[in-house]
């Protein structure tokens, strides 16, 4: 009984984390979720983490409910998969619903817009260092020549594919930490029916490709030595490296453009110190972040203040 409580707690710690403290959209939470899984709790080992991220990317669906319906569904089966996904996205679609009457205010807060620039080069680091295993993955799956076409092919039509206009919604949605697409559900949802909506909308946006991982899961172990099931997650796996690395790309220029390129460049050094040779766990790196980054903008006003002060009484 005590080992089955152990392994629901570490489980609701997981998801907490990952829910909490992942910024960005589902796959920046990745990071966390490796961390999680293959290097605090040992769920899975790096392969396994990387077979199962590709088959999740294969279903529809947000891929961070997707991770947590398997991690729960392999500790505690069906209960445990509906545990892990409560506890992931439980905390930042209450947030959502509570601050729906101050999405102008805060979209608009010097505060908010710290902690969100803080954060992505913290992010751009995990994602860049997930990008480039990925990389590394599917050259030795598929070969160098193989390789590198899948890479530029995967780039060109994801770089067709994208658009990202959503508003001062999803500026909000970004500033709270979790998922964004149960956020985004969250909000339509309680726009529309108050908050009998907004469980409807998550429940319907999340339950069909939860349902679909967790029927796979029992296939897993033999799907994952099957010839064919091993080429398609290695021809997937340059799309998932890809991904990462243009979400690592996008948070890099967004945080040269929010602090700056002297701060910017500080910043992302100092998070691959903390993440790559301290190891420090990344959820500290990420509160450490965005404690900065609440300051930061105050910080660079107060300074500018001092330096025009400074060059008026050097004038007089």
């Amino acid at each position: 009984m005590e080992k089955q409580q152990n392994a629901y707690a570490q489980l609701a710690m997981a998801m907490l984390r990952t829910g909490i403290l992942g910024y960005g959209g589902g796959p920046s939470v990745m990071p966390l979720f490796r961390y999680e899984a293959v290097t605090r709790y040992k769920w899975l080992d790096d392969d396994e983490f990387g077979e199962t991220l590709a088959i999740a990317n294969a279903l529809p669906g947000p891929i961070a409910t997707k991770m947590a319906a398997y991690l729960g569904y392999k500790l505690k089966k069906t209960t445990g998969a509906v545990f892990a996904i409560l506890f992931h996205i439980l905390p930042s679609s209450i947030a959502m619903i509570a601050l729906l009457s101050l999405v102008s205010v805060l979209s608009h807060s010097k505060i908010v817009a710290g902690m969100i620039a803080g954060v992505m080069p913290v992010v751009a680091v995990m994602l860049g260092q997930m990008a480039y295993d990925f990389g590394e993955k599917t050259v030795k799956g598929l070969g160098k020549v193989f390789g590198i076409a899948m890479f530029v092919i995967s780039f060109l039509l994801l770089k067709w594919l994208d658009d990202d206009e959503f508003g001062e919604t999803l500026a909000i949605a970004n500033a709270l930490p979790g998922p964004i697409a149960t956020k985004m559900a969250a909000y339509l949802g309680y726009k529309l029916k108050k908050t009998t909506g907004a469980v409807f909308a998550i429940l319907f946006h999340i339950l069909p490709s939860s349902i679909a991982m967790i029927a796979l899961l029992s296939l897993v172990s033999v799907l994952s030595h099957s010839k064919i099931v091993a080429g398609m997650i290695a021809g997937v796996m340059p799309v998932v490296a890809v991904m990462l690395g243009q979400m690592a790309y996008d948070f890099g220029e967004k945080t040269v453009k929010g602090l700056g390129k002297v701060f910017g460049i500080a910043m992302f050094v100092i998070s691959f110190l903390l993440l790559q040779t301290i190891h420090l766990h990344p959820a500290i790196v990420i509160l450490i972040f965005l404690a900065y980054g609440s300051i930061h903008f105050r910080l660079i006003a107060k300074w500018r203040r001092d330096e025009k002060k400074k060059k008026r009484d050097e004038a007089g």
